[in-house]
């Protein structure tokens, strides 16, 4: 009678019981059943590796925050401008002029210039007798005798009422016409705000003249009989 052959059960309890074997393999797909299970591992090493971020508490997360935006952002530098000093410079310059100018125009607003004229006669036509005017060779003329004080560049004064002088001139260029010797009168920077004015050449005594008459050069002064 022939006896059937079954394969021994594995015995779970004996440690050297060996698994059952599964049907046989080829070499190459053992390799790809090798390669497919080191991928697995890998793979699930790498997905079950903790985060490496670190942890902070609400509290230290709100001050990092707050210093970070805090701060705000960074300046760009700037760049020196070369050009500033040199238009500072002319500004400078073009106000000063200005000032300049606008102190002469103001000046010139608060004087004015008495011109007119100065006439010395000549004594010997008179009673007198004697000749108080000298011709020059070059047609100019000048006082002579009593009167040698009159001459081209004689001083002339000009005072306000309280007779304080105010401004000073003198006698410019002479002319002999007929028989008086006449001169030109010019006196610089006379102050406004007068409504007359005393003009006096050398110490020959003042001579009243109005405000309009001064400023107009219509003082016409004279000397001698």
């Amino acid at each position: 009678m022939a006896h059937e052959h079954f394969p021994e059960k594995p015995d779970p309890l004996r440690p050297d019981s060996d698994p059952p074997q599964g049907p046989s393999q080829s070499p190459q797909e053992q390799q790809n059943s090798a390669a497919a299970g080191s991928e697995a591992v890998s793979f699930g090493a790498q997905s079950s590796a903790p985060s490496a971020s670190p942890q902070y508490t609400a509290a230290q997360q709100a001050e990092f925050d707050f210093a970070r935006y805090s701060a705000g952002p960074i300046a760009p530098r700037r760049r020196k401008n070369k050009t500033a000093p040199i238009v500072l410079g002319a500004v400078l310059g073009t106000v000063a002029m200005v000032a300049v100018v606008a102190a002469v125009l103001f000046s010139a607003n608060r004087t004015f210039v008495l011109h007119g004229t100065f006439t010395l006669r000549d004594t010997s036509y008179s009673s007198f007798g004697g000749s108080s005017v000298y011709t020059h060779n070059d047609g100019s003329c000048s006082g002579t005798g009593g009167y040698n004080d009159i001459a081209e560049g004689a001083s002339v004064q000009v005072y306000d009422a309280a007779g304080k002088v105010i401004a000073t001139g003198v006698l410019g260029a002479s002319d002999m016409v007929s028989s008086e010797c006449v001169f030109t009168l010019l006196v610089p920077e006379v102050p406004t705000g007068e409504e007359f004015y005393q003009v006096e050449v050398t110490n020959r005594g003042k001579v009243t003249v109005t405000a309009e008459e001064a400023k107009a050069g219509k003082v016409a002064l004279t000397l001698g009989n």
